[in-house]
């Protein structure tokens, strides 16, 4: 097979149904069974738990009764509508379970709720690494002293299966064994025969039959188990007073109001990359493969300090500029030099090296690994330091996302003579969790334990060669957790870890325990209202201040503040490091083709639309568009016809509505008329139009002069060439007092928390309730391929060709084209993800 066929294969497939089965939870199935586990729960009046609220409650329920076909419940925080999922958790006898059910009435008062009977419970399994039982071979380990410290006592006791990372025993104990209860454990047989580690009790339960003797189960560590690290929680990124905050705010929205005249009104041009002094540098690394980088500097930059900022997970090293300036910025307030240091790394996108074969855009991280991740970086520090010109004093690392996993490594093996400090932005802790949570539940890691080949695969719109960077992190020991806590133990350097409260991606919890591990005495981990995508929003921009300001502390030694760059400025540069570049060819038609109809042509934006969070905007637009009976409506960016499929299901919608479908994917367009017409909607007259917002003459032959009521442009503005061109148009096509409804991603939507919340949705029902009974066997590899697109989306955002909004930018472009009567509203997620403008024509317009 040739390396193109592999792409096309990783391209078309995904993870086959067997390694699923091989791979995801058990299940128990058997009607009886399931009543009998239920009946225990509700004898024992045990408590089940499903999704926190937004105020951060966890809905609780207890079982009062089981009936043949459904459960009565008394609960907590749990607030459904009839025909709704809910979703429960419960732990019976050391053993965690978890089902989804349906409401089929409301509590009222003192009575219970009904749920429908669950038809299957699924058994979770909480280890990162499968345990092996005892016939596992003779070199298992057989048993173990255990001694706890805290209680005085120390016990032989018998192993019934392990891990690395775990182990599940028999004792007897004359003295008490609690649930977190610290341990050290001493192995007395087998391969691990001599050797110690530190324990923590998971689960201490009696054995029946065994008067006197508990089992135990055990997370077992390298690492000494102590007490947490300390989270700062922050209700503002930078602390700053409410005069400062004032201030920047006034600034982000004067330089956003400048680069909208600029860009996208049409009344400035790009400056030429010359005039930006952009300075590229070659250097190498230890196999003579070329790393390219840009370098940003103030002061002089001999001897003085340098920032090494590597490639986030599919990005290449102009993403992170604002990043870069802001640094440089802040040391130039503070009377320092900087050189702060971004590039591509090998065999990835951009400038860098590429594997002969795979340099096609695409392509380039097919060959992929962690080892020249790692490599990339220690190369890099070096540069800083050696070459003539900078010859750096020291170097702080930068990493985002994912490249915390190579970073973490590349510190350890630096051993801080090169490497003074390292902050961490809403970084990956272990590479196991951060797979498993972009992948749609896939653990590869444990996948890879199990010698399943998974082959090529897309990664958050990536493809990469699974098995192979699999391979090398197993081989480096970068996989687990515990390979986290180990290296962070060993670093002596001091680290900054910085997570988003709001980053659905990342486990908090699994981040503090990582920074726990070892000397905590220079170690901050600061959690603030942000969530993962940190790119050019003015959450991004105050993050990256507080970046600089922690860059800053630990290399001069003393807080210094972080400053905000010249943002138009920096929107000239941003432009400017574009067009050195060739531009990437993308087929945005065969983009979207694929984005609302599924890859396969099965499921594509309907699971989106699917969602509540995606009905609550749809919901908060109709709305705004204030429809009156006879109106005519252009539904721009129609997309496969979510907004009369939603309005078909408004009861009290005004009657004889015209709707024109209009959208320039011509399927998506057949599947909208498909779906519509199987609804057989009374009281709606639709049209389908096929039209491109990027053609000037399709706009005007399309759109004639006052012929709308009202329009609707649902998260579709950001993708057009010329906004205010589109906006324009429409202005023209409305009748005087005629109504517009504008939506849009805001700059660095986050879609972590909206993905994840809708795949529970999704999964729990919600999958057959809104796209029908087929929809559920479709869901698993649909999903993965959705979140490729929606990553996708992202990524052609970076290069410039989408550009997402922020509030004061569309009202800026809207109130520019004429409309007035302006309202302004956040919808879509929790915290919102989208906003939306609703605006009229003045009534005595022409």
């Amino acid at each position: 097979m040739t390396e193109n066929s592999q792409v096309e294969l990783g391209a078309r497939f995904g993870v086959g149904s067997e390694v699923l089965r091989r791979l995801h939870a058990s299940s128990i199935v058997d009607p009886e069974v399931v009543r009998n586990i239920l009946k225990r729960l509700r004898d024992g009046e045990r408590e089940l738990t499903g999704k926190r609220t937004l105020r951060g409650d966890a809905e609780v329920a207890t079982i009062r009764e089981i009936l043949e076909s459904e459960l009565a419940i008394s609960s907590r925080y749990i607030t459904r509508r009839a025909g709704e999922s809910v979703f429960l958790n419960f732990s019976l006898e050391g053993r965690s379970y978890f089902f989804s059910s349906v409401a089929l009435s409301l509590s009222q008062s003192h009575e219970p709720a009904r749920l429908s009977f669950p038809s299957v419970l699924y058994v979770a399994e909480r280890r990162d690494r499968p345990r092996r039982a005892q016939d596992f071979g003779s070199d298992a380990p057989q048993l173990v002293r255990l001694s706890c410290a805290s209680e005085d006592w120390s016990a032989e006791a018998s192993v019934d299966d392990y891990t690395a990372v775990g182990l599940n025993v028999q004792t007897s104990l004359s003295s008490p064994a609690r649930i977190g209860d610290q341990l050290q454990v001493e192995y007395l047989d087998g391969v691990l025969a001599g050797h110690e580690r530190w324990a923590e009790i998971r689960y201490a339960g009696p054995i029946e039959r065994q008067s006197g003797w508990l089992r135990l189960g055990l997370s077992v560590s390298e690492v000494p188990v102590s007490s947490p690290i300390e989270i700062e929680k922050r209700r503002t990124i930078t602390g700053s007073n409410s005069l400062g905050r004032a201030r920047q705010s006034l600034a982000i929205l004067s330089a956003g109001a400048a680069a909208i005249s600029a860009k996208i009104v049409g009344r400035g041009r790009s400056q030429s990359s010359a005039d930006a002094s952009i300075r590229v540098v070659e250097y190498r690394n230890d196999r003579g493969e070329k790393l390219k980088g840009i370098i940003d500097s103030t002061g002089s930059q001999r001897g003085a300090t340098a920032v090494v900022i590597p490639p986030a997970w599919g990005r290449t090293k102009e993403t992170l500029l604002p990043l870069a300036a802001t640094i440089v910025e802040t040391f130039r307030r503070a009377g320092e030099s900087v050189s702060v240091l971004r590039f591509d790394g090998t065999r990835r996108r951009g400038e860098s090296h590429k594997e002969r074969g795979f340099e096609t855009p695409g392509t380039e991280h097919l060959k992929f690994t962690f080892s020249d991740a790692i490599d990339d970086i220690i190369a890099s520090a070096r540069f800083l330091t050696e070459a003539s010109e900078i010859n750096a004093s020291q170097v702080v690392l930068v990493t985002f996302s994912a490249a915390s996993i190579e970073g973490r490594r590349a510190v350890l093996i630096d051993e801080g003579r090169n490497i003074r400090g390292w902050v961490s932005v809403v970084g990956t802790p272990d590479l196991q969790s951060g797979m498993r949570t972009v992948s749609g539940g896939i653990d590869y890691i444990a996948g890879g334990e199990q010698e399943i080949k998974f082959g090529v695969q897309e990664i958050m719109g990536v493809l990469t060669d699974v098995d192979l960077f699999l391979s090398d992190a197993s081989a480096l020991r970068l996989a687990f957790l515990e390979d986290s806590r180990r290296d962070m133990a060993a670093i002596r350097i001091p680290v900054t870890w910085i997570h988003g409260a709001n980053d659905a991606w990342l486990d908090l919890e699994r981040v503090r325990a990582v920074m726990s591990s070892g000397d905590r005495s220079q170690r901050r981990l600061i959690e603030v209202p942000t969530g993962h995508q940190l790119r050019s929003s003015r959450e991004a921009l105050e993050v990256f201040q507080l970046v600089a300001s922690q860059v800053g502390e630990m290399a001069l030694r003393r807080p210094i503040e972080g400053a905000l760059p010249n943002l138009t400025s920096l929107e000239t540069r941003r432009r400017a490091e574009r067009e050195r570049l060739p531009n990437a060819a993308s087929d945005v038609r065969r983009f979207w083709k694929d984005y609302l109809l599924g890859r396969d042509g099965a499921l594509g934006i309907e699971l989106m639309n699917a969602t509540r969070a995606f009905d609550d905007l749809m919901r908060l637009q109709i709305k705004g568009l204030g429809l009156v009976a006879g109106a005519r409506i252009a539904d721009v960016g129609a997309g496969t016809g979510s907004f009369p499929l939603l309005l078909g299901d408004v009861q009290d919608r005004p009657s004889a509505l015209a709707i024109d479908e209009i959208d320039y994917v011509p399927e998506g367009l057949e599947r909208a008329r498909t779906l519509l017409d199987a609804r057989r909607l009374s009281g709606l007259s639709l049209r389908y139009v096929e039209c491109d917002l990027n053609d000037a003459a399709a706009l005007t032959s399309t759109f004639t002069p006052s012929m709308y009521d009202a329009a609707l442009l649902s998260l579709v503005l950001s993708y057009v060439r010329d906004p205010a061109e589109v906006l324009r148009t429409i202005y023209r096509s409305l009748k005087p007092g005629g109504r517009i409804v504008v939506s849009s991603l805001r700059r660095d939507a986050d879609i972590s928390r909206l993905y994840l919340e809708g795949v529970d949705e999704l999964r729990q029902g919600r999958a057959r309730e809104v796209l029908g009974s087929g929809a559920e066997t479709l869901l698993d590899e649909s999903i993965r391929s959705f979140l490729n697109d929606m990553a996708r989306v992202l990524d052609l955002e970076e290069q410039g060709v989408f550009r997402f909004l922020d509030p004061d930018e569309i009202v800026t472009l809207v109130s520019k084209v004429g409309f007035c009567s302006l309202t302004t509203s956040l919808s879509f997620g929790a915290p919102p993800q989208a906003v939306v403008i609703a605006a009229e024509k003045p009534s005595e317009a022409p």
